[in-house]
């Protein structure tokens, strides 16, 4: 009989290989003697390794199958649970509608699944450039904004701040002794911004420079007070006065 399986031998069940004897009283009064050799038959256990990347296939699983000689067959199937193969990777963006998460499945080399991840993260752009500058024009002042695109896709700020320039304003003063050049004269310029520059000329009258002089002589002739008028580089007048007296002879 095959391992496992048990007899009926007279009065009791037997299991174990052997010889026994089981004694009988016929109808008749005889002795009747019965003895039965039992030999067991080896069941086949078979022990299977196996690998799965599915959880709901993991796990020890038997089956029983007929061997030729009537006997069970069972067959240990020892199911292993693959760990997935798990990839996770991060990026910087610069934009926060573009922060999330990626997942991609791939079928790695033993047949399971290789999930990566990429996580998307926010990174606020710090490239911002300041530029200041002046003008004399109203409409151009306050502050104006470029976005550029940097290497990496980020933005790039360009702030340039325009603030007001004062007009440039020189003043002059001069003297002249002629009328129509005495007052106050503005001149406009335009200087290398593109700002008006202002020059203010003041002239106010000059006055006539005099100068005296003491001579003396002896010739009568030449006695007196004579006036000489020169004109100076200002256009004003210079006199000149001379007085001539006389000078008595030396004895």
């Amino acid at each position: 009989m095959c391992e496992g399986d048990s007899v009926w031998l007279g009065f009791h069940w037997e299991k174990f290989d052997g010889t026994y004897e089981n004694f009988f009283s016929s109808i008749h009064g005889c002795d009747s003697t019965v003895t039965t050799t039992i030999y067991l038959l080896p069941a086949e256990l078979i022990f299977l390794q196996d690998e799965t990347c599915d959880p709901t296939q993991a796990g020890v699983f038997f089956q029983h199958l007929e061997n030729p000689n009537g006997c069970d067959t069972v067959i240990r199937t020892t199911v292993t649970l693959l760990p997935s193969d798990t990839a996770t990777y991060s990026t910087m963006v610069c934009r926060a509608n573009q922060v999330s998460i990626h997942v991609d499945t791939l079928t790695n080399a033993i047949g399971c699944d290789s999930l990566i991840m990429t996580l998307m993260v926010y990174d606020p752009p710090g490239d911002s450039t300041f530029i200041f500058t002046s003008t004399c024009d109203s409409l151009l002042l306050g502050v104006t904004y470029s976005i550029l695109s940097a290497t990496d896709g980020c933005d790039s700020i360009v702030a340039t701040v325009t603030t007001y320039s004062e007009v440039d304003t020189t003043n002059l003063n001069g003297t002249s002794c002629i009328s129509q050049d005495i007052g106050v004269f503005e001149d406009l310029h335009t200087s290398s911004q593109g700002c008006d520059s202002l020059v203010i000329t003041t002239i106010t009258p000059g006055l006539p420079d005099t100068t005296y002089l003491s001579l003396t002589s002896c010739d009568s002739s030449s006695l007196g007070v004579t006036e000489e008028i020169f004109v100076g580089v200002n256009g004003c007048d210079s006199l000149v006065i001379t007085a001539v007296t006389y000078s008595e002879s030396d004895s």
